[in-house]
């Protein structure tokens, strides 16, 4: 993966979008749920692929 350095212009629209969310609080309370949602979201992702991958704690049945 490589990264690229930010342009000129990446770095003022995260400047001008930072300013606004410390201004406004409806959209500071909206980036904040998106937040915690695409962190549940990566939890639900992480399950999913630990289930698909069966790193799932085995499950046995005693036989006697």
């Amino acid at each position: 993966m490589t990264t690229s350095t930010p342009t000129p212009g990446d770095i003022y629209v995260a400047a001008a979008r930072a300013d606004h969310l410390a201004h406004c609080v409806n959209c500071r309370e909206r980036a904040a749920a998106d937040e915690a949602r695409y962190a549940e979201y990566g939890a639900s992702l992480r399950r999913r692929d630990r289930r698909q991958l069966g790193l799932r704690g085995a499950r046995t049945t005693e036989v006697s």
